[in-house]
């Protein structure tokens, strides 16, 4: 039972910490080193972890997963996007960017409503998809083959997730409607999603994070100096910009390498945090605050250029030390968003003014 606990803790807090950089991620300088560090990880991390979470065997009807992947992710985006799209409304120099065009082709083929500073919502779409390929694959292609089998075809995956912009601009490979350069619904970055939805899976069946806790308190920071080391070699030094959403993934193998151990970098500090009450809850409430978390820092940005008299724009060349006082700064008003979102969730069930039943194996 602790053991259990244990588990659900560090996972937790590991998204916790996720959560953070991603917030730092979208304040520092774009392509800058400090950037370019955080996308080689932030991303596949959460992938990583919901993974870990994962349980599909209790489904044995497709269209019942679909419906309830569908609650967790769909839903929200489209709850989220409203938000953004309302607050959007209200600013005048925000408001003169939306069009019916641009809103279509955002929210309804790219499943990207940066126009309404909540960009970040492509998350939910994409994850909503690569869980459904990962279902299919286990249920239907996998399932009952050898592990050898199985490494096979997500490899096979993974390389065509890592080449489909180059097969997307082939026309005689794919070829898109109306000039477009990605697929809808962001089906392409969830080829690649899916195989870090397979790498959570594989660690959390193997215990691969509990048996590695298991060593010697030197063992383990040399093992952590390596893992980071490596991560920022291979991330940041060898393979610079990478970007699961936009498809660019630079080197194969530094791309993989990198996620990996950075991932797993992250997850054994979470481990050894052990119990922490205010990050459990950041972690247990990550969907409402990643949702929003664009939107606060477009806020905190217009706020900022109405208290100086100067146009608005983004949070760009702040130093490195700004940017992490600002991140923390966002990271604790965000507390209130999920404070807030608990409570007219739970006012939504008390009443039964819409049925939701968020399953607990896949959580943002």
């Amino acid at each position: 039972m602790n053991n259990v606990k244990k588990r659900i803790e560090y996972i937790d807090i590991a998204k916790a910490i996720a959560l953070f950089f991603v917030v730092l991620g979208h304040l520092v300088e774009n392509n800058s080193k400090t950037f370019n560090w955080i996308f080689s990880f932030h991303m596949p991390l959460f992938f990583i972890l919901t993974g870990m979470c994962l349980n599909i065997e209790k489904y044995n009807n497709i269209f019942i997963y679909i419906k309830r992947k569908a609650k967790e992710l769909v839903l929200p985006f489209c709850i989220f996007s409203i938000i953004g799209f309302v607050v959007s409304c209200f600013v005048y120099s925000w408001k003169r960017k939306i069009t019916i065009k641009r809103f279509i082709i955002n929210c309804l083929y790219q499943t990207q409503p940066e126009v309404f500073h909540v960009g970040q919502l492509w998350f939910l779409i994409a994850l909503f998809v690569a869980c459904i390929f990962f279902y299919i694959i286990e249920r239907y292609v996998v399932k009952d083959r050898t592990k050898l089998f199985s490494l096979f075809t997500y490899f096979i995956i993974s390389i065509i997730g890592f080449n489909i912009l180059a097969l997307l601009k082939n026309p005689s490979i794919i070829s898109l409607p109306y000039d477009f350069e990605r697929l809808p619904f962001k089906l392409d970055s969830a080829i690649t999603i899916v195989v870090f939805l397979k790498m959570g899976n594989i660690i959390k069946r193997n215990n691969i994070i509990e048996n590695i806790a298991k060593l010697s308190n030197i063992k383990l920071v040399i093992l952590l100096i390596i893992l980071l080391g490596t991560n920022i070699l291979l991330g940041t030094v060898l393979n610079g910009y990478v970007n699961i959403c936009s498809c660019v993934f630079g080197s194969y193998i530094n791309y993989y390498v990198s996620s990996i151990t950075g991932s797993i970098f992250i997850i054994l500090i979470a481990y050894k945090i052990g119990h922490n009450k205010i990050l459990c809850y950041y972690g247990r409430n990550t969907l409402p605050m990643f949702a929003l978390h664009s939107l606060f820092i477009a806020i905190v940005a217009y706020i900022t250029s109405l208290i100086f008299n100067k146009n608005y724009v983004p949070l760009q060349n702040i130093s490195i030390l700004m940017c992490i006082v600002l991140s923390f700064i966002i990271y604790i008003l965000l507390f209130l968003v999920a404070v807030i979102y608990n409570f007219i969730t739970k006012y939504i069930r008390q009443y039964k003014i819409v049925k939701i039943d968020i399953d607990k194996d896949v959580k943002v």
